[in-house]
């Protein structure tokens, strides 16, 4: 009986691990000398859901890590770059997905937190996903005016989803 659920354990932490987030990308405005790449790391280090940080001062973005079994706040990710005298250009992340249904404007549970696909046929999502977020503290202001009309909640109202669109 013990092999038995010891097994079931392992399937289900298997099947969990189907859909997981990857890796964080962010693109910040404003780098131009180490010690700025240094500033933004160190304050994205200070959330606590942050495994690691490697920032690219060629590319001016960073790669966020984060840890087992803690769930992101991209708005907060997006506010630590602001707080350190910077502002985001983009903000991406890495999904791994096994047979995810999605269809436009729908509004789908990943891991805990809403998400609404925008401009996105019906479909269903495997391997490696890019998903660039779409909403005021993610995107540049010129970006964000084209998104704006499209942004509506089709979530629970009380819920606060993340807007993304799939990058090819």
């Amino acid at each position: 009986m013990k092999k038995f659920v010891a097994s079931f354990c392992l399937l289900l932490l298997a099947l969990a691990a189907e859909a997981q987030l990857k890796s964080i990308k962010i693109g910040v405005n404003g780098l131009t000398c180490s010690q700025c790449s240094r500033t933004v790391e160190l304050e994205i280090r200070k959330l606590p859901f942050v495994a690691d940080v490697k920032m690219s001062l060629e590319q001016t973005v960073g790669e966020i890590f984060v840890k087992a079994d803690a769930a992101p706040d991209y708005k907060k990710i997006a506010q630590a770059v602001v707080n350190a005298g910077f502002s985001v250009r983009f903000l991406e992340e890495n999904y791994q997905f096994s047979h995810q249904a999605i269809k436009a404007d729908e509004c789908v549970n990943l891991a805990g937190q809403k998400y609404i696909f925008l401009n996105t046929a019906a479909q269903s999502l495997d391997g490696t996903v890019h998903l660039q977020f779409i909403g005021a503290p993610y995107q540049q202001k010129k970006e964000l005016k084209k998104w704006l009309p499209k942004m509506k909640n089709t979530c629970d109202p009380a819920a606060d989803p993340y807007y993304v669109i799939i990058k090819s």
